[in-house]
């Protein structure tokens, strides 16, 4: 079956990687395509998931772009549409290596078995001369008929997190940091660091001198995570910026923030309905909540089951390994605190909301508990707010 095309090309991205994909579509329309681009296609003030729902149907391709912050979690749901409905349409979905796509990327899933175009060394006339011919199916002539480079292979990452500044250091801790360094080399392990003077320096020169000393190449096998604007105290392999602490701290905060107004208002009026009266379309229902934290992919991962109510609940509220479910928020709240100064005052409210988010347990399969529950996980997050401005902001 196929449909008519409205657009030659949907471009999936992560939001994070919007002004190098503006920079992709601009390419793509300098060669006459048209391209359905989010901030051209999503009128104000009209429900945009419906909106992109329709590009995602409509468009006779799909470009999958994977830059530097990798598949964001709604960019994943767009993904699997586009794969379910690729068969059905018979158009391709193309995965795009950017130009910022970090060389150790290995693309997962079904996007694997595509054929991918890499365009990590620019957007070249050639690269994006492939890209069109995936779009159109029309093949330029200056296009060899080699097959496309693998990707790189998957590599085996190890994180080392030391001392920090901690100064002196015991003999016996530089001695063990340098024998860590040159062993994961040997062993052939890719290695991220935070980038201090301290542990993390040693263990990267050890680490960099074996690779050096073996004749191989460090491309792909170093990573430095520093807080924006730092260098790393031993400047080698590639440097990525984290974000600052401050910045940490805010965007969790608003995340639980938003999560427990979605749960207090969508879920709560949902679980508060009389018995059988949401029974015929519960299920869409809760996939709306998901859909509206762009958990919905995430969820159905962690489950492997029915979308129910009060699993769902639980798992905006509890399960790590959502980054937007407000136990995923605390964590990371409480980890970017312990990297600021004078932090005790500060952990001791984070362990008060804590406190109040598991007093809401109960209330997974109550609408009016769930409600008030909320109402006090929101007001124990509005201290903490305020306690975290006073101590790091207001000066």
């Amino acid at each position: 079956m196929s449909i008519r095309s409205d657009f030659d090309v949907f471009l999936s991205h992560n939001s994070k990687d919007k002004p190098i994909v503006r920079e992709l579509k601009q390419a793509l329309t300098a060669r006459k395509l048209t391209v359905w681009f989010d901030e051209d296609e999503l009128r104000p003030g009209l429900a945009w998931q419906p909106l992109l729902e329709q590009g995602l149907q409509t468009a006779g391709s799909v470009v999958v772009a994977v830059g530097s912050s990798g598949i964001g979690p709604w960019q994943d749901e767009e993904t699997q549409m586009a794969l379910n409905l690729a068969n059905a349409l018979r158009r391709p979905v193309i995965p795009v290596l950017l130009p910022n796509c970090p060389e150790e990327t290995v693309l997962n899933g079904f996007l694997l078995n595509r054929t991918w175009v890499d365009l990590r060394g620019g957007f070249s006339d050639e690269g994006i001369a492939r890209l069109v011919w995936g779009i159109t199916g029309e093949k330029p002539s200056r296009i060899e008929s080699e097959r496309p480079v693998a990707p790189p292979a998957a590599t085996k990452w190890i994180l080392v997190a030391g001392s920090g500044g901690l100064t002196p250091r015991p003999a016996k801790i530089d001695e063990v940091s340098r024998r860590l360094g040159m062993a994961l080399a040997a062993a052939g392990f890719s290695l991220v660091t935070g980038g201090w003077n301290g542990v993390d320096h040693d263990v990267a020169r050890a680490f960099v001198e074996r690779i050096q000393q073996n004749g191989q190449s460090l491309s792909g096998r170093l990573v430095q995570v520093m807080q924006e604007g730092a260098t790393p105290d031993f400047p080698a392999g590639r440097l990525v910026s984290g974000g600052s602490d401050d910045e940490a701290w805010r965007r969790s905060i608003e995340r639980a923030d938003m999560t427990t107004r979605v749960l207090g208002v969508r879920a709560a009026s949902l679980l508060a309905l009389p018995a059988g009266a949401t029974e015929e379309f519960a299920e869409v229902q809760w996939m709306g909540v998901l859909r509206s934290l762009s958990a919905l992919q995430m969820y159905q991962r962690a489950t492997r089951g029915p979308i129910i109510g009060s699993a769902v609940v639980r798992f905006l509220l509890f399960d790590h390994r959502f980054p937007r479910s407000v136990a995923g928020c605390l964590a990371e709240i409480r980890a970017s605190t312990l990297r600021m100064p004078s932090h005790t005052t500060v952990l001791g409210t984070v362990e008060s909301v804590d406190r109040a988010l598991r007093r809401s347990r109960p209330a997974a399969d109550d609408g009016v508990a769930l409600d008030a529950a909320m109402d006090g996980v929101q007001l124990a997050l509005g201290r903490l707010n305020d306690v975290m401005h006073e101590q790091y902001v207001v000066h």
